[in-house]
Parts: structure tokens; sequence; C-alpha cells
């Protein structure tokens, strides 16, 4: 219910408050009856929303059936041939039909001062948690973008 969320989030508030996190990503679940099968709720999500990292996992165990369905912009964490990247977001903008103003939009975004600095501490937070299971020295920031989707 609300007061039970609202209680939950003042904890995370103090809690970073206190130095327990940095930044933390807080969730909240609903539930009841649906109108679909799970898979046609994703396909939905992948119709309507172009997200490049989608996931769709159905598990049935003890009779309870569970679902899944993910779609986001954001790679949280990747691993290959034993390299660990992330490639945080932050910042959105509307989007344009017009293409002209698409890139004023895009650039209104790049040269916020508030866009950028909460971009490089969510950058310096995924380099420091890398950093905790890497050796020593070896992470890197490779590039900067603006993706569009």
């Amino acid at each position: 219910d609300d007061e039970t969320h609202i209680d939950a989030v003042k904890q995370v508030q103090d809690a970073i408050r206190d130095g327990q996190f940095y930044q933390l990503n807080f969730g909240r679940s609903w539930q009841g009856e649906m109108r679909e099968s799970p898979w046609q709720l994703m396909q939905k999500l992948f119709k309507h929303n172009a997200a490049p990292y989608s996931g769709f996992l159905q598990l049935q165990v003890d009779g309870l059936s569970s679902a899944l369905c993910s779609c986001s912009p954001e790679l949280l964490l990747s691993v290959q041939h034993g390299s660990l990247s992330t490639c945080p977001i932050k910042g959105t903008c509307a989007r344009s039909k017009d293409a002209r103003e698409d890139l004023q939009l895009r650039q209104e975004m790049v040269a916020s001062q508030k866009e950028v600095a909460e971009h490089m501490m969510l950058v310096d937070l995924q380099r420091h948690d890398l950093g905790v299971a890497s050796c020593p020295s070896s992470v890197a920031w490779v590039r900067w973008r603006v993706e569009a989707f």
C-alpha cells in the first residue's frame, strides 16, 4: 500500500544520508489479474518500447506461474571475453518527428549542466562498482555518446 511504500522510501533516504548507499534504484510492485498472457504483454512492450535490452522469463515452480517482462534502453552489465562493461543512461528529452527540432532537443539536453553532472555521477558510481570486481587500475571510461530510441 502507499503508506508502506512511503515508509520504505524514507528508510532508503535515511540510509543514503547515513552513507550506506550512493544511489539505490527502488521499485514498487503491483499485482492483479491479467487480461492477456505474459508473452502477449511482452509483445506489446516490444512494439511500443523500442529498447535494445529486453528480456522475458516465464517460470512454473510448485504450481505457481511467474513471469518477468523487461525492456530497457540501459545496459546494466555485460561480460564479454573476460571484460565487464556498463553503459549508464542519464538524461532524456522529448523526440520530434521533425529532424531539425529533434536535433535541437538533443543539443539542449547535452548542453544542460544538470544533465551532464547527473550522468557523470552515474558514470563515477558504476566505475567505482566495476572497480570492486576488476583488476586494479583496469577500469577505463571508453566513450561518451548520445543515443536515440
